[in-house]
């Protein structure tokens, strides 16, 4: 199940998306399969020896190729570990001609350990950042509904997802409920099932969001 994406993380994710030119969906991916979204996630890299740290669970030994003199601590700050991870995401992404499955084991393994054709030695967290991957796709496409502020809109989604992950609820259904009360509001009549993607899974809708808003903190 793909976990919430908390709206603080959402602008930063954008905007790593958008300097390095890769899809938000698999920044969000790898940040949940590495860390559950904790900021402060530190652990012993068993497959590369050291320390992993923050989102995106970054070395230093690999962050200083980007950022000189770079710290621990400072991999610990959102938006420098998505920065930074994200970096090094597209250089797998490139150096592994965009199979984003090769790129994915070459993240968490290293470049040495994949050979394009030949098993991975890391299957489960590929097929697992795959699988989050595919998920966080129908996150990321949510259209903004007419009518309402984004950022306001992006709230009611928020909201929407995390009550339906508290509750195991149908989110669609929430969020449907929360657009009526708000359309009342502000005397606009419309079906809010338009705004909604469907999908055959809806275990993946947990937490959908709107792509090009910016929302702050909740």
């Amino acid at each position: 199940m793909a976990r919430p994406i908390p709206a603080t993380f959402v602008p930063i994710i954008r905007q790593a998306a958008s300097k390095w030119g890769v899809p938000p969906e698999l920044i969000t991916a790898v940040i949940s399969w590495e860390s559950g979204f904790s900021p402060g996630r530190v652990n012993v890299n068993e497959t590369k020896g050291g320390f992993s740290w923050g989102l995106m669970q970054v070395q230093v030994p690999t962050a200083s190729d980007y950022i000189r003199n770079i710290t621990p601590d400072q991999l610990l700050w959102p938006e420098t570990n998505i920065d930074v991870g994200t970096w090094y995401l597209k250089k797998m992404l490139d150096r592994f001609n965009w199979i984003i499955p090769d790129a994915i084991s070459a993240y968490n393994a290293g470049p040495g350990n994949v050979n394009p054709g030949k098993p991975y030695v890391n299957p489960k967290y590929v097929n697992g950042v795959g699988a989050l991957y595919e998920a966080y796709k129908e996150h990321w496409n949510v259209l903004s509904a007419a009518g309402l502020n984004q950022e306001r809109m992006g709230y009611l989604i928020v909201l929407a997802s995390q009550e339906a992950y508290a509750t195991g609820g149908n989110v669609q259904e929430i969020l449907g409920r929360m657009l009526v009360q708000e359309f009342i509001g502000a005397n606009i009549v419309a079906d809010p099932s338009m705004y909604v993607v469907e999908t055959a899974n809806e275990d993946s809708w947990v937490t959908p969001l709107l792509i090009g808003i910016g929302i702050t903190a909740l």
